[in-house]
């Protein structure tokens, strides 16, 4: 085979190993990138949920001390107008009040926390696990680097 039909049969498949190379560094790119946008997307997550219960944590907070005090002070005042009697009605009355109150309000914003997407780490995990997986398989494939075929040494006839 002379030379120039050499260099003719193998130049397009030179040509394709690079293309590949190109392509298998920019699906890896791809698959790298959609890793940090699902750690990203799980990191917000996360942070906001974490931010909703420590706003849940400090509404108990507040609503418990106020509930002592405006205890305290209905039974002290109820004891000086009406007697230990009264102290006692008036204690279990605001009690039992403030209860109600904390409940309903207890339900309202846990119903909107499980309203919200949940955050699923095993999921995110082993998708990241998948996504990783993948990686190596490609950049193994791409280390595998095949022997240009030797095309039929006669010319295509012409029409």
């Amino acid at each position: 085979m002379s030379d120039y039909n050499r260099k003719r049969t193998t130049n397009g498949l030179d040509g394709l190993k690079p293309a590949f190379e190109r392509l298998a560094d920019g699906v890896s790119t791809l698959v790298k990138q959609h890793i940090e946008l699902a750690r990203y997307e799980a990191t917000q997550d996360l942070k906001a949920a974490t931010k909703r219960m420590a706003i849940l944590g400090a509404c108990a907070l507040i609503a418990g001390v106020g509930y002592l005090f405006l205890l305290a002070t209905a039974i002290l005042l109820a004891g000086w107008l009406g007697g230990w009697l009264a102290a006692w009605i008036c204690a279990a009355v605001i009690a039992l009040l403030h209860l109600g109150v904390a409940a309903v309000m207890g339900r309202k914003y846990s119903n909107e926390l499980r309203a919200e997407k949940a955050v699923d780490l095993a999921q995110l995990g082993d998708e990241i696990n998948k996504d990783k997986q993948w990686l190596q398989q490609i950049a193994a494939n791409s280390k595998k680097s095949p022997a240009p075929a030797e095309l039929s040494p006669e010319p295509m006839p012409r029409n």
